[in-house]
């Protein structure tokens, strides 16, 4: 039984003509087990994690979990017993995974579970390493080894197809590395150039195209529709900043002297959010690309790392992994936890500007089990 707890947070949204605009964020736990809860991701209400609560002498993995608020239950995805499964994404009724039951024969593989179906299909089983997945659709892009000799380090950027069932090659310069994927667009950190850089290729095109390519660091890239977000270093410290595929423009979205600002990921609406630590420890902050507000998320004294968003019919949600109740007594370290948004008095916006919570149903998250 998972304890149940709803605060409402009244923070003022600053806009860039410097009016506050209240935001209505309804937080809640979605998963307090022992041990850690990390890495989550969401599509629409559905929240994905990789988990670690069945810790002990015989079982030392990590697993893949679900929760769907529209059946208000909790899943195990995937838990096979002595084996990690890492990094897990949703888009969809579909899960992908990074899989190390194969590590002994064919190295780091892909899976994947169709919640449709039930079903749980091998990716990506090619010799060496597959690595760190997305998806979007029917489209699957992770990085990959296969090709990786004592004389050649050279990773390349995969893309599956489900639809075809075929498999292609995206790129095959210098260690492309953690990609993404939002419809035909696949965007990578990529160091052909002797430093971190940010590349897309487009399916629908066939063309390669450099998006960021400053002399410093340029690393977790993630896109949706026509807005790609990174997290750079050009400054000295690690900062958030924005390319618009429709205009050519980049922006920096968070630039603040002396804080770091990580790990960003964007909604389909045009929400940034990602973990901060101008207040000496970490912490969940969003900005709206199409107002210019920033709005702190979750500021809590433990630290808040890795979130992810979603927008949907009109709703928003923000999941992220949470440090408040770690305890070495209890074996409690982070959790995942989520908040629902919502604004008063303006429109539109966020719940379509009604002012009221938003439509979620949160009353049995503490009953997952």
């Amino acid at each position: 039984m998972h304890g149940i707890l709803l605060a409402m947070v009244f923070h003022p949204g600053i806009r860039c003509d410097g009016v506050p605009h209240p935001v209505v964020i309804t937080e809640f736990p979605i998963c307090t087990e022992s041990n850690d809860q990390e890495h989550p991701a969401i599509s629409r209400d559905r929240i994905v994690w990789e988990d670690f609560r069945d810790y002990g002498d015989f079982n030392c993995s990590r697993d893949i979990y679900l929760y769907d608020f529209g059946e208000k239950k909790e899943t195990p995805i995937c838990t096979v017993e002595g084996y990690n499964q890492l990094y897990p994404t949703i888009s969809g009724d579909r899960i992908v995974w990074e899989d190390h039951r194969n590590v002994g024969d064919s190295g780091v593989d892909i899976y994947m579970y169709d919640l449709a179906t039930g079903e749980e299909t091998p990716i990506c089983t090619a010799p060496r390493d597959q690595l760190y997945p997305a998806i979007s659709g029917d489209r699957i892009v992770y990085e990959d080894s296969r090709d990786v000799t004592l004389t050649t380090y050279n990773y390349k950027l995969y893309m599956y197809d489900l639809t075809t069932g075929e498999e292609t090659l995206i790129c095959e310069n210098s260690f492309p590395s953690d990609p993404t994927i939002s419809g035909d667009r696949i965007v990578w950190e990529d160091f052909r150039n002797g430093n971190w850089d940010i590349y897309m290729y487009d399916l629908a095109t066939g063309e390669e195209t450099p998006i960021c390519i400053d002399p410093m660091y340029q690393v977790n890239p993630q896109i949706s529709g026509d807005w790609i977000v990174w997290t750079d270093d050009r400054k000295g410290d690690w900062d958030i900043y924005m390319y618009d595929l429709a205009t050519g423009k980049e922006t920096p979205i968070c630039a603040l002297s002396g804080s770091n600002q990580e790990s960003p990921a964007i909604s389909s609406r045009g929400r940034v959010v990602w973990q901060d630590n101008r207040n000496g420890n970490w912490d969940i902050y969003m900005y709206d690309i199409n107002t210019g507000q920033e709005t702190p998320i979750c500021t809590n004294d433990a630290y808040q790392m890795n979130p992810d968003i979603s927008e949907w019919e009109g709703q928003c949600m923000i999941v992220w992994q949470d440090y408040r109740n770690y305890s070495s007594d209890i074996n409690a370290g982070y959790d995942i936890y989520s908040c629902t948004l919502s604004r008063l008095g303006i429109g539109p916006g966020l719940n379509e500007g009604r002012g009221q919570p938003l439509i979620l149903d949160t009353s049995v998250v503490g009953e997952m089990k």
